[in-house]
Order: C-alpha cells, then sequence, then structure tokens
C-alpha cells in the first residue's frame, strides 16, 4: 500500500505483445558489450556474447531499434563430446570470431583466452543475422556470422 493519495491505475494489457524483438535478416554494426563462458545443453561450453546496436537497425516486427538495443549471441568452444569434427568446426567459429574483432588472419590471429576477449569489449563489428528455422521466445532471427567493419 502507498502513503500517495493518488488512486492506484487501471491499465488495460490485453493484446499486448510480450515477445522479445529480433534483429531482422541483414547486416548491422554492433559493439561488443560482455562475454562470459557457460555450459551448453551438450556437456560442452559455449561463449555467451553481449551485443549493443551500435547505429539503428530494423526488427523482424518492422520496428526500428535504436542504438543500445541488446542482443546476445552464442559460440560453442571447442569441447564438445560430440567428437573431433564438431570441435573443428567450434574452432573455425572461434577464429572467424577473432578475426572480425581484431581484423585479423591466420598468421597474426589472437589466442583465445580471457586476456583477449577481455580486449575485444568495446570493440565493434558487423554482425549477420538470419531467419530461425523455428521462431521461440528470443524471436525469430539469429546471428549467422561476424565480420570486421571495413573502413573507406
Amino acid at each position: 500500500m502507498s502513503d500517495t493519495a493518488m488512486p492506484f491505475p487501471e491499465i488495460d494489457l490485453k493484446g499486448v505483445d510480450t515477445s522479445y524483438p529480433s534483429v531482422a535478416p541483414g547486416k548491422v554494426r554492433a559493439t561488443i558489450k560482455g562475454w562470459e563462458v557457460k555450459a551448453n545443453e551438450k556437456g560442452g561450453h559455449r561463449l555467451a556474447l553481449k551485443f549493443e546496436l551500435a547505429e539503428p537497425a530494423n526488427s523482424d516486427k518492422g520496428e526500428v531499434l535504436n542504438p543500445g538495443f541488446v542482443f546476445n549471441s552464442n559460440l560453442n568452444l571447442p569441447d564438445s563430446p560430440s567428437g573431433p569434427e564438431q570441435n573443428e568446426r567450434n574452432k573455425k567459429s572461434l577464429a572467424v570470431f577473432m578475426d572480425a574483432v581484431f581484423n585479423s588472419e591466420a598468421d597474426s590471429r589472437p589466442s583465445f583466452n580471457s586476456e583477449t576477449m577481455n580486449a575485444c569489449i568495446d570493440k565493434q563489428l558487423v554482425v549477420t543475422f538470419k531467419k530461425k528455422k523455428e521462431e521461440d521466445e528470443f524471436g525469430s532471427t539469429q546471428v549467422s556470422s561476424y565480420a570486421a567493419i571495413q573502413e573507406g
């Protein structure tokens, strides 16, 4: 109970869309704002990345998402019990991510470790979204790739 004399408002919540907006399919410029390593459902681990849009982008529902809109992406680490082939694919995905962040290539790519990941914070890259096979509580699109920002 409040001490104020203001009456409690009545708000009609019928028909309110509670789904989380997704970035529409396409490329967006984003800033890395955080990371952590978490267990994944397959018995290995994943790199959970937190991003913010660096520029306006469209949502999957036609709305404009402003800079600062937060989205997440995951990369599986090469410790999967699924076997060496899956671990090699996971390693390649990490290498592509590192190349995008540091504009590196195979011979200049930094090692993947906590120090390098901390150096990723506040770096920008191009993130590509694609449509998911099935929409879930996190929206209808997902991150499909990362690329370095090409100036000029």
